[in-house]
């Protein structure tokens, strides 16, 4: 498989060769590639990190218990809560405190509470 690989790349290697390239031309183009090569490989290096810093660490914070979760999990447990006490679809913020209270009583009493 290498040297069926390495036959395909040979054609379009030998454009690329810089090495025959002189003078002033010949450089330019040299610093011209290695240029892009470091710009590449920075790119390549800086993409993880900036992609983690993408990354939302919202959470919600239960006055009752004095404990934070993550808005990523609540939304699930949210949802349920709202299915088993057969209530309509309304965000947490806008329900009365007695709701509030009581979805997080219940959310206390259910699996992965911190």
């Amino acid at each position: 498989m290498a040297r069926d690989l390495t036959a395909f790349i040979q054609p379009f290697a030998s454009s690329f060769d810089l090495t025959t390239i002189r003078g002033e031309e010949g450089e330019a183009m040299r610093s011209m590639w290695k240029d892009f090569a470091r710009l590449l490989l920075a790119g390549a290096l800086a993409t993880p990190v900036l992609m983690t810093g993408c990354t939302v660490h919202a959470r919600y914070y239960d006055p009752y218990y004095r404990d934070y979760h993550p808005v990523s999990g609540e939304v699930v447990f949210y949802g349920q809560w709202e299915r088993d006490t057969h209530r309509e679809h309304r965000e947490l913020r806008e329900r009365r405190e007695e709701e509030k209270k009581e979805y997080w009583e219940w959310r206390h009493h259910h699996e992965d509470h911190h």
